[in-house]
């Protein structure tokens, strides 16, 4: 009689692969370069504490889109993409959308990580803003927020 083994090791990346980490950094920096022309000063616009790329009224799309300060209106990701013309498929290649509930985690730290360098190299006094933010991760059942 054979047996039958299951490994639940992960499958080995391909070389030449890029992983979702690096694809979604790869996508939000597309989408920020797109940003920086479509909607100039946007890295400011967004609140770290309330960016949930998951969420469309929290996202960096509906947050780049209303004043800073502004009241969240869960139609300003709508308004956004119906302003720029955006396709779902752009939607996705710049990052501002994902293809699976996964995919978002990785998008989230992206953007994170994209703001907040932005923020760095824009204003020395921001350093110290940024050092306050606490780290989000997410696991199987939403964002969970903790501090590192």
């Amino acid at each position: 009689m054979r047996q039958l083994t299951i490994s639940l090791d992960p499958i080995p990346e391909s070389p030449g692969m890029r992983s979702a980490t690096e694809q979604a950094h790869e996508q939000a920096a597309a989408g920020a370069a797109w940003l920086d022309r479509h909607e100039p000063g946007w890295a400011h616009r967004i609140d770290l504490t309330e960016l949930d790329m998951a969420q469309a009224d929290r996202c960096v799309g509906a947050q780049a889109h209303r004043p800073r300060g502004g009241v969240v209106d869960p139609f300003d990701y709508a308004r956004f993409f119906e302003d720029h013309r955006l396709s779902p498929a752009r939607q996705l290649s710049l990052g501002f959308l994902s293809s699976d509930p996964v995919g978002y985690h990785h998008l989230q730290q992206a953007w994170e990580t994209i703001i907040l360098e932005r923020r760095r190299s824009s204003s020395p006094e921001v350093a110290a803003e940024i050092s306050l933010f606490p780290a989000r991760r997410r696991d199987m059942f939403g964002w969970l927020p903790w501090r590192s």
